[in-house]
C-alpha cells in the first residue's frame, strides 16, 4: 500500500519543523506573500474578509528645470579643475542637449574671465544648477555647464533691519538680486523713478569681498530690489 501523500500544511510543518525548529504552515506563508506583495504596491485581498487592502504605487517626480536670466553683463571665472565637468549645448538630461567636450573648445581656460546670462535650476526627480556662458560678450557660441565650473564673487549675506532714504538723484539701477552673484541678476528699475526722499525698509544685507560693495535688499511699494549701499541714506 503506498504511503499516504502529505497535505501542503502537512509538509510546510513537519519540514520546518525539521530545518528550522518551528512550525511553519501554509497559511504563515501565504501571509508573507501578502505583506511583500503589498510592500511592492501591489493589492491583497484577505482570506477571511471582503475587503482589500491597497498600498498605492509611488509616482515618480516630473523632471523640470526652473530658468533665470540675466542681465547680459555677469561674468564668472573657470575653476582650475572645469574639465571634471564637461559642456553642453543645453542643460545635461533636457531635450536637444548634447555634449560638446572641452576638448572641441581648445585651449586651456583655467581662470578665463566668461559672460553668464542664464540660470537653470534643476527639480522634481534630479537636481542640479547649470549656467550659459560665453567666451566674448557678444559672442553668439553659447555653451552650458554644472555649476562647479564656474568661480563666481563670493557675496555674504546676513539680516538687516531699518528704514532708508532712496537717492533717487543718481538714477542708480535697482536689480532682482546681487550683481553677479550666483543667482544672476536683473535691471528691474532705477533709483530715479521715485520722488525724492522716498522711503524704503532693508530686510537683508550682502557683502561682496570681491570689490568691497556692500549691497541692500529693499522693498519698496511691496516688491523686492537689491541695491548698493551707496544708494541710500541711512
Amino acid at each position: 500500500m503506498a504511503p499516504p501523500i502529505p497535505t501542503p500544511d502537512g509538509y510546510w510543518s513537519t519540514n520546518a519543523k525539521k530545518y528550522f525548529g518551528t512550525t511553519y504552515t501554509m497559511t504563515n506563508f501565504v501571509a508573507l506573500v501578502n505583506t511583500q506583495y503589498a510592500n511592492l504596491g501591489g493589492t491583497v485581498t484577505t482570506a477571511d474578509s471582503n475587503t482589500t487592502t491597497s498600498t498605492p504605487h509611488v509616482t515618480a517626480q516630473k523632471k523640470t528645470v526652473t530658468y533665470n536670466h540675466g542681465g547680459n553683463n555677469e561674468t564668472a571665472t573657470l575653476a582650475n579643475n572645469y574639465t571634471n565637468w564637461t559642456v553642453y549645448t543645453h542643460v545635461k538630461g533636457t531635450s536637444n542637449s548634447r555634449r560638446i567636450g572641452w576638448g572641441n573648445l581648445s585651449s586651456d581656460h583655467r581662470g578665463t574671465k566668461v559672460y553668464v546670462d542664464s540660470r537653470g535650476v534643476k527639480r522634481g526627480g534630479w537636481s542640479g544648477t547649470w549656467y550659459r556662458i560665453r567666451f566674448a560678450k557678444n559672442s553668439t557660441h553659447k555653451y552650458w555647464v554644472y555649476r562647479k565650473v564656474l568661480n563666481f564673487p563670493k557675496v555674504t549675506y546676513s539680516d538687516a533691519s531699518g528704514k532708508a532714504t532712496l537717492n533717487t538723484a543718481t538714477n542708480a539701477p535697482l536689480y532682482n538680486h546681487v550683481l553677479n552673484s550666483t543667482y544672476l541678476s536683473k535691471t528691474m528699475g532705477h533709483t530715479g523713478s521715485y520722488a525724492a526722499d522716498t522711503q524704503v525698509t532693508v530686510n537683508k544685507k550682502g557683502y561682496k569681498a570681491s570689490d568691497g560693495t556692500t549691497w541692500y535688499r529693499l522693498i519698496l511699494n511691496g516688491k523686492p530690489y537689491w541695491t548698493q549701499a551707496a544708494n541710500l541714506t541711512f
